[in-house]
């Protein structure tokens, strides 16, 4: 990584810390089978077609975050 974009990350914390925060989260969910949500426990083996679209929709938030992070460091003057 070169030092400019590690200096991208800091100054845009919050975009890095919430692409840091998928990356780390839906690994861990895809391992256990289990997504946790802040109203209950959705299991890949009792509710599979929810437990999809969870992962479905927080890999897309984990793509969303990491294009405008990439973006605005190449957009970048």
């Amino acid at each position: 990584m070169s030092p400019g974009f590690l200096r991208h990350l800091q100054e845009n914390w919050p975009g890095a810390l919430a692409m840091l925060g998928l990356a780390l989260y839906l690994p861990i969910a895809l391992a256990t089978g289990v997504f946790y949500t802040n109203q209950r426990w959705i299991r890949r083996g009792e509710s599979p077609r929810e437990y999809w679209g969870w992962i479905a929709h927080f890999t897309a938030l984990l793509l969303a975050v990491s294009a405008a992070i990439v973006g605005s460091y190449l957009l970048k003057p």
